[in-house]
């Protein structure tokens, strides 16, 4: 492994990269600012180097993680751009260059961390992600870990630090990782700082349970049980009750009575949710408010085939039910709760749930057409206004009316812990986010060919072959990032909000490449 004074021999990068200067070494590599030449942007380069049999193993298995991580994404991992061997004993990870203060540059200019609770988060998270992902390597110094600049994302690095004698499931390397980087979070200086104080020295102000399971973090044990780093980053922001008990986040289990158990088939080291069980108060009026919405229901329902009429919203407005259909649905109305909302509108609106017919809604590109197909679904035709060159076919015939017997409204479907539901909920989130992103992206490819100048008839142009490879890439690092997103039974709404996140930031993307595109 190269020591204090080694200098890496860079001569077989020159002609990709360009050096600028180094950014900072430990005792097992050497990290450097480049330019790609090639690509006209800024990135980072890790050096290691071997000495001796331990550290050919090392770099070995170093490599195979840079091959990982250059096909993987992780929203919180610095992507990898490539890796290469620069000779026998010496080997280079480029990444994309991140903008923004490392760690140990946010502490020395603002001392501790307030909130550190959200970084640590994203740090496990990326952790957790490529132990089970099969990367040997995780170690992460206050070096590695950035702070975007503008959005302020936590992104962070690995170096090839661990030995390989903890394995890729030792789960205790990762918490040391943990505890390290939340002792300098927390004490607002680097974890050897030369003054060798405590952190209870540093930060009396703290609670004395945090600084011991901070403690207990940094000094894991291979052979202990393994620690529990998620209740201790809840710990973070527990309150003074939570925080006044002896009992240990990082080595005592959560009491079975106050967590909601993860489904079967995850696996031992699943984050628990704590639950607050419902009283028996609270059970009796959620019963009542079922019953009451299932008798309007039925109400309802006998109201419209007994008089024909149709279903009338309060004010004399009819209920916009082609809308919902079509999946133009405010996220703000629907409710959060397995407790639905016991008004008329909320009703109207279980009568057709957008989940269940968004693939059969007509395209709706105009008012008047969005008036035709609104009267053809709630007006009988014995009281049809018969309008010049307007079919009047029998609503029983539409594509569009969904099924007597399923009257189940997305937010009952996303609040069952039934697995049937929870895939139903994800499955509808995921294709309504995904209606805006693939309408700018077929936007996009018919800018493109126009741009080339092909015919309907021609095959595309290196553009648009480049375009659909880019977004093919996308769904699957979209996957990769949201796949896991989400604990217990009640795991969708998390997930779909992963994936709405993900497709925003596409679309918006997929927009300016199309702003920039002359029109024609």
């Amino acid at each position: 492994m190269p020591n204090a004074d080694y200098t890496p021999d860079l001569s077989s990068l020159e002609q990709d990269y360009q050096i600028l200067t180094e950014l900072h070494r430990s005792s097992d590599s050497r990290t450097y600012l480049a330019r790609h030449l090639g690509l006209n942007r800024d990135v980072t380069v890790t050096v290691v180097h071997a000495t001796d049999t331990a550290g050919y193993q090392m770099l070995t298995q170093y490599a195979a993680d840079a091959r990982i991580l250059a096909k993987a994404r992780h929203p919180n991992i610095i992507p990898v751009i490539e890796g290469r061997q620069l000779s026998h004993d010496t080997f280079a990870v480029v990444r994309a260059r991140v903008r923004g203060s490392t760690l140990n540059q946010l502490v020395g200019e603002v001392g501790p961390l307030p909130l550190p609770r959200g970084a640590l988060q994203n740090i496990y998270s990326a952790l957790e992600w490529a132990r089970k992902g099969g990367i040997v390597h995780r170690r992460v110094s206050p070096d590695d870990v950035v702070f975007q600049q503008g959005s302020g994302r936590v992104l962070l690095a690995f170096d090839p630090a661990i030995p390989l004698g903890d394995a890729t499931w030792d789960r205790c390397a990762d918490a040391r990782t943990i505890g390290r980087l939340a002792w300098e979070m927390l004490a607002g200086r680097p974890s050897d700082n030369p003054d060798a104080k405590t952190l209870a020295e540093l930060r009396p102000d703290l609670p004395t349970r945090i600084i011991e399971e901070t403690v207990a973090l940094m000094n894991c044990k291979r052979d202990a049980a393994p620690p529990n780093v998620p209740a201790y980053i809840m710990l973070l922001g527990a309150p003074p009750s939570v925080l006044a008990s002896n009992m240990s986040a990082t080595r005592m289990p959560v009491p079975p009575s106050a967590i909601r158990s993860t489904p079967l088939g995850k696996t031992d080291d699943a984050v628990l949710v704590v639950k607050q069980g419902l009283g028996f108060n609270a059970r009796v009026a959620l019963a009542a408010a079922v019953l009451a919405v299932i008798v309007l229901v039925a109400l309802l329902l006998v109201n419209r085939n007994g008089s024909g009429g149709s279903l009338v919203a309060p004010g004399g407005q009819a209920s916009d039910s082609m809308a919902q259909a079509a999946g133009d649905v405010d996220r703000a109305s629907r409710p959060d709760t397995m407790v639905p909302v016991a008004s008329p509108p909320a009703v109207a609106h279980v009568v057709t749930p957008p989940a269940t017919i968004v693939a059969a809604s007509p395209p709706r590109d105009t008012d008047s057409s969005r008036r035709a197909q609104g009267e053809s679904l709630l007006a009988p035709p014995t009281e049809r206004r018969h309008e010049p060159g307007r079919p009047t076919t029998p609503p029983l015939t539409m594509p569009n009316v969904p099924p007597p017997t399923d009257t189940t409204a997305p937010a009952q479907i996303c609040g069952s812990p039934a697995p049937s539901d929870q895939r139903s909920c994800l499955k509808a989130a995921i294709q309504q986010g995904d209606v805006p992103v693939n309408r700018v992206y077929r936007q996009l490819i018919a800018a493109l060919r126009a741009q080339a100048g092909v015919q309907d008839s021609e095959p595309d142009p290196p553009s648009v072959t480049q375009l659909r490879e880019t977004q093919t890439k996308w769904l699957g690092d979209r996957d990769m990032a949201c796949g896991n997103v989400g604990i217990g039974p009640l795991y969708a709404t998390e997930r779909a909000q992963c994936y709405a996140d993900q497709s925003a930031k596409r679309m918006r993307e997929l927009r300016d490449m199309l702003d920039e595109i002359p029109r024609l």
